[in-house]
């Protein structure tokens, strides 16, 4: 387990890498200004002897002021630390929550080359989600809460001013519609009730 409460500035090709069961809580009472350059890579690893393919941990990204920023991408990576070439690896993870409040913003990367990126839960009120400078085509998927019993799917955020980037919500297409939720958007916005 590690709790940084508060501020944390961060500038690295791999920012935060968990594995099995771990927890990293970043900011949870967002009290402080939040500046991660770097990926999130959750990382299925070897003893030597067996590959450990439980990947999910619990990692809550809390963005809270307006100089806050998360640039970078979240993905799973075999033991090798390449990253997983099939898409639904990311339904492994049930743990990644990233909150973008009051102006704060991700920037979404795309260095693996694979065109996507994931959250489990997206939370807060005033984000900012766009692409990075130099990346093409680039989705953002939000899949769904840890307990597994919020039916918005794990979009939980009252407003997201998004900028390049396409936004897919895996969730019950009927609760997602019953949210108020504003979202202002260049790029498409999916609901995909089929998880």
């Amino acid at each position: 387990i590690l709790n940084i409460n508060g501020g944390l500035e961060v500038d690295a090709e791999t920012a935060i890498v968990a594995r099995g069961k771990a927890v990293v809580n970043v900011n949870k009472a967002g009290t402080g200004a939040v500046k991660v350059n770097g990926d999130i890579d959750f990382n299925k690893y070897s003893d030597g002897y067996t590959i450990h393919n439980n990947v999910d941990s619990d990692i809550n990204l809390n963005l809270t002021t307006n100089d806050s920023y998360f640039k970078g991408e979240v993905y799973v990576t075999n033991s090798s630390k390449v990253a997983e070439a099939n898409k639904n690896t990311y339904k492994d993870v049930t743990g990644m929550q990233l909150g973008l409040s009051n102006g704060a913003t991700w920037e979404v990367t795309d260095d693996n080359g694979d065109g996507f990126t994931f959250v489990s839960t997206l939370y807060g009120n005033g984000g900012n989600l766009v692409k990075a400078e130099g990346v093409e085509d680039v989705t953002v998927i939000v899949t769904s809460d840890k307990d597994g019993n919020n039916n918005t799917g794990g979009f939980e955020i009252s407003k997201l001013d998004i900028k390049g980037v396409d936004l897919k919500i895996e969730t019950d297409e009927t609760a997602f519609y019953n949210t108020t939720t504003e979202i202002t958007s260049d790029s498409d916005v999916t609901v995909d009730s089929a998880k």
